[in-house]
């Protein structure tokens, strides 16, 4: 699709399923300019699923007239497939396969250190998340529940917050998720009632007509 940010740009979109990603216009900026003659594309493991092409379309093999190579990648589900076309009687390709060899070891090491700081980013969040509900530092945002009849304070309804120093404000939508595949959801519920009913105790007796209103697990 046309790239946002650099006129006359692209940004790879690939899905599969409910899940999509994105990919930086400059992700493969540094293959970009491959060697006459020499076609690849980065696929899934089933070969279903085209992640990336480079050059025109590959074509059926010819042994006069192509040779092709394909490295996968099971741990990661991913394959790299390229095609010299030429004549091949001439020692020259040996240097083009050399060279279609080290770009897909380059792009298959890419991939592994882009997933591995990914788990490691993971660990993280979890590592500090489960400190921070631990020591507390999950606060609660109050959102006013009106009658728009009356235009009259009815209730508040009590909204999880989490700001962490060096990531920054985190998304309800990611660590309540993160929370439940961490399976501390019963202990997220139980600090939040509780925080909850301490910080409003006041409100709620100086106004018996309004309520609070929690979102917690079903299975608290």
């Amino acid at each position: 699709m046309p790239g946002y940010g650099i006129k006359g740009s692209s940004i790879d979109m690939n899905s599969k399923n409910n899940i999509f990603v994105v990919a930086t216009p400059h992700a493969f900026l540094a293959f970009e300019n491959s060697t006459n003659g020499i076609k690849s594309r980065v696929t899934s493991l089933d070969g279903k699923m085209v992640l990336r092409s480079f050059g025109d379309k590959l074509l059926p093999d010819d042994d006069l007239t192509s040779m092709s190579y394909r490295v996968c990648s099971e741990e990661y589900e991913i394959c790299v497939h390229s095609q010299i076309h030429d004549s091949l009687f001439s020692t020259a390709h040996y240097h083009l396969l050399f060279i279609i060899i080290l770009c897909g070891s380059v792009l298959g090491y890419s991939v592994w250190y882009v997933i591995k700081q990914q788990q490691s980013n993971n660990n993280l969040i979890e590592s500090k998340l489960l400190k921070a509900v631990n020591s507390g530092l999950i606060s609660i945002e109050y959102q006013p529940i009106v009658n728009m009849q009356t235009y009259k304070l009815h209730g508040v309804e009590a909204l999880a917050r989490w700001h962490d120093k060096h990531m920054g404000d985190i998304p309800p939508i990611v660590f309540i998720k993160k929370i439940e595949e961490m399976g501390i959801s019963n202990k997220f519920s139980k600090y939040i009632v509780s925080k909850a009913m301490r910080e409003c105790s006041d409100f709620l007796a100086s106004n018996p007509d309004c309520y609070l209103s929690l979102n917690i697990d079903c299975e608290f």
